[in-house]
């Protein structure tokens, strides 16, 4: 037992020297001692219990052929525990010397562990950052390059900036920022560069031209910074560009055309004048110099009333009307005004304003365009001075010359009135020319003479007019006003003559156009109908141009009705020249309810036609007692398509009293205005379908609520400011959407069938105040159906509050 534990001891002496020689190899240069004090401790250990091994007894080992007697053993006992006792001395030393190095080796492996963890976690980080800026930077809006020191771009570049120069990140590497640079732009750029790389600048801004892959000019704005590896030493250079070319171009253009507008501002031959809404001068064109005598730097910035400019007895009546101009009807105005000019002297000027207003109508701005019209006001003036001159021409003139007040009573006649009319000029004066014209001509004369009182001249009516032995002739008056220098009508002077000749050829020459046109008439009626019938016209529009072109075109059709019958319910219209008896309309209808059955309609609905719905054209008295001759012409059935749901069904009855009423050339016509109805109607089907999803887009996007309801209550369809409102105003059963709650008392005379519409019911819930107009639609895919309007009026109406609270 004893040998075993010595061999143990020997062993374990072995791996501690062993361990902390693996310390010392980490910790050699300042730890070297405490190795050799451990490495000779655990020598001598070994070697005393090897000595004490051999002193134990005489037994022999199994190396030894004879015993070995401890009296011939060198050392004894005493030598053994000694050699031991030292060499436990010096492991202990040696182990005292290690112990805190080990400790301080195990911390360290703790805190390596963990700052291995730490770095995988940043690592982990970093990937993430890392995949996020490469795509920030490949879906950037903008291009980015980067590029090396000496102006070269390096491999790193972006889909817009490929989109921006055309060329691939492959055919960039190698090219510099001045091969793609325009030949004006490239010396300057690539001197901000130089100080950009010398550290003169940290970046420089970019507004130059490119050079597309295909030969384009491109205009880029951006920036070219300098990335630094560390403080002192640049890497390489990160160039941000951005395709301005289309706001270049629209810049250019708004510089064109506002210097067009100037150079046209200052060419036309107004004066143009623009004011602030303080009426300070913001603009003074040429025009208005030449015209004034002012330069635009002696006046601008200062008001309308800063300098003698309008003449004192208009200047009040200015500041009236400009005060009236108030969007959004009265936004223009036209006035005549006496001006100064700088030397002093007065001219005449003819003013159109045009005033710009906010939508609070703020005045923002006055336009004016001021015309030198002194020129024409003098010759007004000698018109004036030579009136007796013109009167004594008048008088000897055939025609008849009359002055009127402005009412037009007759001031003045020439003598021409009594060849032309038979009365004296003394009968008239003082009288109305309206006393003396036929019963359905004053509108035409009291219209020529407002036109000529708003202003207009030589206004021409034709008229009959009394003469003196109570015929009638008929006249062309040229009405005239005449003017102050206000621009005010003071008279009336009118110019006539007689035209009945005239007239009796213009009603020849109408009588013989008539007769050309009979002639042709088939051909125009044919030719009419196909072009009126060629637009997006409704089913009744169609009806309507069809009957008119069959009627005009076979004077034989008695009676005739297009039937068609879609979607299980039939469109009837019976058209009648001529009257009938109740056993013709009987057979009929008898007719037509066949037809209907035929093509899957329900033969009750003729049954509920009122005789109200019948339409009759000429001749009503007299009457049909029965019919001679029949015929049906089936339109063609053209199938359903993507546009259109139903196929187009239907048949075209004509009735005749004569037998044989139709000739075959009749017959032709007939066939012919059908194909036109068939496309008509298809077109008719394609525009309705279309108008109803325009409509019900429309009403989607509208500002207000809007339901549409069926006779049942129930809700068939409600835009999304309807479903904000619904939930505040009434419950709603969510099974099948139909409308409760105190909206339906309101709605109740609509759905009882007494009233058809409802116009601003006030409806208050809770801190809210709406508003409800209702209709019941008569026509259309939804005809019978009910379309509410919801609008919310709380804010108007306590707006509406407080100001009556502020007038009392």
């Amino acid at each position: 037992m004893h040998t075993i534990l010595v061999s143990l001891e020997v062993w374990l002496s072995l791996a501690i020297a062993s361990y902390f020689g693996w310390i010392g190899i980490h910790h050699k240069i300042t730890r070297q001692l405490g190795w050799y004090l451990i490495f000779i401790g655990l020598i001598l250990v070994t070697l005393g219990d090897v000595i004490y091994l051999f002193t134990l007894d005489d037994t022999p080992r199994f190396w030894e052929q004879v015993p070995i007697s401890s009296s011939s053993f060198p050392f004894n006992a005493v030598g053994t525990a000694l050699i031991k006792v030292i060499s436990e001395i010096l492991l202990f030393v040696g182990l005292w010397q290690w112990m805190p190095f080990v400790v301080n080796g195990l911390q360290q492996q703790q805190e390596l562990q963990q700052q291995n963890l730490q770095l995988q976690k940043m690592q982990a980080v970093l990937r993430v950052s890392e995949a996020r800026f490469r795509t920030l930077f490949e879906h950037a809006p903008i291009g980015i390059i980067l590029m090396d020191l000496k102006g070269y771009f390096a491999s790193q570049s972006n889909a817009a900036a490929e989109k921006i120069l055309g060329y691939t990140r492959q055919e960039l590497v190698g090219k510099s920022f001045a091969d793609i640079s325009h030949s004006e732009d490239s010396d300057k750029n690539l001197q901000a560069f130089e100080q950009v790389r010398s550290r003169k600048n940290n970046y420089f801004p970019i507004a130059s031209r490119c050079v597309h892959k295909g030969g384009s000019i491109k205009w880029v704005n951006g920036y070219v910074t300098w990335i630094p590896e560390n403080i002192l030493q640049p890497n390489f250079a990160f160039t941000l560009i951005d395709d301005v070319t289309e706001p270049r171009q629209q810049e250019r253009n708004v510089k064109e055309n506002y210097a067009d507008l100037n150079f046209h501002l200052d060419n036309i031959p107004c004066a143009v004048m623009e004011w602030d809404a303080q009426l300070r001068l913001q603009r003074w064109s040429s025009q208005a110099e030449r015209i004034f005598g002012w330069s635009a730097s002696e006046l601008m910035g200062k008001q309308l009333t800063d300098w003698r400019f309008i003449y004192e007895e208009d200047a009040s009546i200015m500041a009236q009307e400009l005060a009236q101009l108030h969007p959004p009807h009265q936004t223009q105005l036209t006035r005549m005004t006496r001006n100064y000019t700088k030397t002093g002297q007065v001219i005449y000027c003819e003013w159109q304003l045009s005033a710009r207003f906010a939508q609070s109508s703020k005045p923002l701005s006055l336009l004016s365009l001021v015309r030198d019209v002194t020129s024409r006001e003098q010759r007004r003036e000698i018109l004036g001075k030579n009136e007796e001159l013109y009167r004594m021409l008048a008088e000897n003139n055939h025609d008849l010359i009359c002055l009127h007040e402005v009412d037009g009573a007759y001031l003045h006649l020439s003598p021409s009135v009594t060849r032309l009319l038979g009365y004296h000029p003394e009968e008239l004066l003082g009288k109305s020319p309206y006393s003396l014209l036929h019963p359905d001509d004053p509108d035409k004369l009291k219209k020529a003479y407002e036109q000529g009182k708003a202003g207009q001249i030589d206004n021409v009516v034709e008229y009959r007019i009394r003469c003196q032995n109570g015929q009638y002739v008929w006249f062309e008056t040229y009405v005239t006003p005449i003017l102050n220098k206000n621009q005010q009508i003071i008279k009336l002077v009118t110019s006539s003559r007689n035209i009945s000749q005239h007239k009796q050829a213009e009603s020849a020459l109408r009588e013989s156009k008539k007769q050309l046109q009979r002639r042709n008439f088939e051909i125009h009626q044919l030719y009419e109908f196909s072009r009126d019938i060629s637009g997006a016209l409704s089913l009744d529009e169609i009806a309507e141009v069809l009957y008119e072109h069959l009627y005009r075109l076979i004077p034989t059709i008695s009676c005739s009705s297009l039937v068609l019958v879609q979607e299980g319910s039939s469109d009837l219209c019976l058209v009648l020249r001529h009257r009938i008896t109740e056993a013709v309309f009987t057979e009929i209808k008898a007719e037509l309810t066949t037809i209907v059955a035929k093509f899957g309609g329900s033969s009750h609905l003729l049954e509920d036609i009122p005789m109200s719905r019948l339409k009759e054209y000429a001749n009503p008295h007299q009457e049909i007692k029965s019919l001679g001759t029949k015929r049906q012409i089936l339109l063609i059935n053209f199938p359903p398509s993507h546009q259109i749901n139903q196929p187009i069904n239907g048949v075209l009855w004509l009735g005749a009293q004569a037998t044989n009423a139709f000739s075959e050339s009749q017959l032709r016509i007939c066939y012919t205005l059908v194909n036109h109805l068939v496309n008509a109607l298809k077109r008719s089907r394609i525009a309705l379908t279309q108008e109803q999803k325009n409509l019900e887009n429309l009403v989607q996007s509208l500002p207000i609520g809007v339901l549409l309801l069926d006779v049942n209550k129930r809700i068939i369809l409600a835009n999304p400011i309807a479903q904000h409102y619904l939930p505040m105003i009434t419950p709603i059963q969510t099974n099948n959407s139909i409308l409760t709650g105190p909206m339906v008392a309101i709605l109740a005379p609509m759905f009882e069938g007494v009233l058809s519409s409802l116009s601003a019911v006030p409806l208050p819930v809770e801190a809210a105040l709406f508003e409800l107009t209702a209709h019941l639609l008569e026509t259309g895919p939804y005809s019978g159906h009910f379309i509410v309007i919801i609008q919310d009026i709380t804010h108007r109406h306590y707006l509406q509050a407080e100001l009556e609270d502020q007038d009392y």
